[in-house]
C-alpha cells in the first residue's frame, strides 16, 4: 500500500480528502474525508485507511461481489465509521488503450455503517466530485496497470488527471 497525505483545508483541490491510500495488487484505492476524522480515529488518518483495508477484506458482500476494481470513500456520520465501496466491474483489462479509455464500467455500491452493510444509505457532493474526476482520469490512461499506479494528481486550482 502507499499512502499520500492532503491538508484539505490549504488545498481546495482536494474537495475534503486528508489522505489516499493505493492497493494495485488488490484493486483498490480509498480516499479519507476530514468529517469526523478527528472523533472516530483521533486524527489519525492512517488508521482510517487500514479500517478500509478490513472492511474490504472482510465484508462478505464485498467477496461475493465481482468487480475489477474497487474506489473507496472513508468518512464518519455521528461517530460511526462510514465506508462507501464503489466496486466497479464490466472493464476490458486489455492493454489496448482505446478500448480501455473507451470502456464505460458498471459500479456497485455498498455502504458499511462501523462494520454493518447498510441497505439504504446517502452520498455527499465530495464523493460525487472525486468519482467524477478519477473516472476522467481513468478515461486519459493507457490502460488498467498505469490507471492502478499512477493515482489522480491535485494539483492547486483543481482535481486534474496526472496523465493530461
Amino acid at each position: 500500500m502507499t499512502i499520500e497525505l492532503f491538508d484539505s483545508d490549504r488545498n481546495e483541490a482536494t474537495p475534503g480528502f486528508e489522505a489516499r491510500g493505493n492497493w494495485p495488487d488488490r484493486s483498490l484505492r480509498g480516499y479519507v474525508h476530514k468529517i469526523g476524522l478527528m472523533g472516530a480515529y483521533g486524527g489519525n488518518k492512517v488508521c482510517a485507511l487500514e479500517h478500509l483495508e478490513d472492511v474490504y477484506a472482510g465484508n462478505p458482500e464485498v467477496g461475493a461481489t465481482p468487480h475489477d476494481y474497487a474506489l473507496a470513500l472513508v468518512w464518519v456520520d455521528k461517530k460511526d465509521r462510514m465506508v462507501d465501496l464503489f466496486l466497479y466491474s464490466d472493464v476490458d483489462k486489455s492493454d489496448a488503450s482505446k478500448i480501455w479509455a473507451g470502456a464505460n464500467p458498471s459500479k456497485k455500491v455498498i455502504v458499511i455503517r462501523n462494520a454493518d452493510t447498510q441497505s439504504e444509505w446517502k452520498l455527499c457532493e465530495d464523493s460525487d466530485i472525486l468519482l467524477g474526476e478519477d473516472g476522467w482520469h481513468r478515461r486519459h490512461t493507457s490502460n488498467f496497470s498505469e490507471y492502478m499506479n499512477q493515482p489522480l494528481s491535485f494539483v492547486a486550482k483543481g482535481l486534474q488527471s496526472s496523465l493530461q
